[in-house]
């Protein structure tokens, strides 16, 4: 038991001497390895202070002196390349970032300008088409009026050729009477001049009745107191002949008055007559021209209903077109404002775009 003891304390103390040898070992390869590790972490710190500061230039040399640093040289190395193309690309984009954001502002400056143009032209095609609107009903209520005052001329000259009408057929009647009456007359005319044809035979009778009396009163003057009774006898008749060539003398007078009067009266009548049938002829053809009035005037007053129709539609389509336009307007209002915002994110882009690219020019690869 005690050799077994003794063997196991002897082992043990063999275990401890190797113990303590790896541990002396191990702490000189620590302190070695720190030493190396300080020395690559001196040459590594100032590259990772200048990537800290965006300076990607230069590259990472650490040493060859085992594959471990080999391989951390050639990761940090990858990754400063990926760094430096990143940075291009960033930049790359950036710049394009900025000039892309500068065209967007211009682009959205004019098309906010042209934005506001469309809203004010839209407005004033708004407008426009309200006063549109408006003259059209104006014309159409001017068309009705129009078409209405047509009808009531076209009923107010039927009348009147109603009336022209009673008139022309109160003309002829008058003609008619007239030339019957110049008839008359003419025929008055015809039977005084007989009388005085008469009155002329009886004058003539007269005159050798006072002769044949004058004779005979001489006859009984001669005769003396036998021829007496005769004598007055033949006074008498001889003033009797000398009355009747008076009267008969006053009758042709009175009928040579007649007749003049007759002969004016027929002329007179005559002339009415031609006045007469010369106003009949008028009436006729005023009759005429009142029918192309009545025809005109039924055209005027179907075609004002038919401008009163189609300006009814016309208004109709105005009116809708005027409720597009509004709408026109209001979604260029709306436009406009979505326009605004586009234009205010656009100028913060380009701010944007300008710090990035700035900040990105800060890199040096």
């Amino acid at each position: 038991m005690r050799e077994q003891h003794g063997k196991i304390q002897g082992e043990v103390r063999l275990m401890q001497g190797v113990m303590i040898g790896l541990i002396l070992l191990i702490a000189l390869l620590i302190d070695t390895l720190q030493r190396r590790l300080a020395r690559v972490l001196t040459n590594l710190a100032p590259a990772l202070s200048t990537w800290a500061e965006g300076d990607f230039s230069q590259p990472i040399a650490l040493g060859k002196t085992n594959r471990e640093l080999h391989d951390i040289e050639e990761s940090l190395n990858r990754l400063r390349a990926y760094l430096v193309d990143l940075v291009g690309t960033i930049r790359g984009n950036a710049e394009q970032v900025a000039g892309t954001s500068s065209a967007l502002a211009e682009l959205s400056n004019g098309m906010h300008e042209g934005a506001e143009r469309q809203a004010g032209d839209t407005a004033q095609i708004r407008d426009s088409l309200g006063e549109l609107e408006a003259t059209i009903q104006q014309v159409a209520g001017d068309a009705s009026q129009a078409a209405d005052a047509s009808r009531s001329a076209g009923q107010a000259v039927e009348q009147g050729q109603r009336v022209i009408g009673l008139s022309l057929t109160g003309l002829h009647a008058l003609v008619g009477e007239v030339q019957d009456n110049a008839q008359m007359i003419e025929k008055l005319a015809e039977e005084s001049a007989t009388i005085g044809g008469v009155l002329t035979v009886i004058r003539s009778i007269a005159d050798q009745t006072n002769l044949l009396a004058l004779n005979a009163a001489i006859e009984a003057a001669r005769a003396g107191e036998a021829g007496r009774g005769f004598a007055v006898v033949a006074d008498e008749v001889r003033s009797l002949a000398q009355r009747t060539t008076g009267a008969t003398a006053e009758i042709q007078n009175l009928i040579a008055s007649l007749q003049t009067a007759a002969r004016q009266s027929v002329e007179g009548m005559r002339a009415q007559v031609e006045h007469a049938e010369a106003t009949a002829e008028q009436a006729q053809a005023a009759d005429g021209a009142l029918d192309e009035i009545v025809g005109a005037i039924q055209t005027i007053s179907d075609t004002a209903t038919r401008i009163a129709d189609v300006t009814a539609q016309q208004s109709g389509a105005v009116s809708e077109i005027r409720d597009n336009s509004e709408r026109i307007h209001q979604l260029g209002e709306d436009n406009l404002l979505r326009i605004g915002q586009g234009r205010s994110q656009g100028e913060h882009l380009l701010v944007l775009g300008g710090q990035l690219n700035t900040a990105v020019q800060a890199f040096r690869v």
